[in-house]
């Protein structure tokens, strides 16, 4: 996000959200930024191993607090999903932890989440609605 603040100037970070993604298994980060400090993941099951952080650093968790506005959990199945997709429609493998935000963004409830993750808050449709996704 200071790489895009820097290119767009301040108002870039009021213009988007900033959005997050944990593993639904090992929900660490999103329960450390509602805590304000590192939370150990009571639970710790997913096949993302790349996120699977049960305590993240005191550091991470700062950081995040400053620039993401909301950590959105996605399921294991969700990521499968994803990697399915991307392998499907771009040709791409990935690991499980790369999907994440793919699956994220395909689970997306409504528009507005959607829209959000890619940045946009114009009426264009969002990347979801425009893969019939959502």
């Amino acid at each position: 996000m200071a790489r895009i603040e820097k290119a767009m100037g301040a108002s870039a970070r009021e213009a988007a959200a900033a959005h997050a993604v944990n593993a639904a298994g090992v929900p660490s980060m999103r329960g450390s930024l509602r805590a304000g400090r590192p939370v150990t993941a009571e639970r710790g099951a997913t096949f993302a191993d790349g996120i699977a952080v049960r305590t993240p650093l005191e550091a991470s968790v700062r950081r995040a607090r400053e620039l993401v506005d909301e950590i959105v959990l996605v399921t294991d199945e969700a990521i499968a999903a994803a990697m399915e997709l991307a392998a499907r429609t771009l040709g791409v493998v990935l690991e499980p932890a790369g999907a994440a935000g793919l699956a994220a963004i395909a689970g997306a409830q409504s528009p507005a989440t959607a829209r959000n993750f890619r940045g946009g808050a114009g009426p264009q449709a969002p990347w979801s609605a425009r893969r019939g996704l959502a």
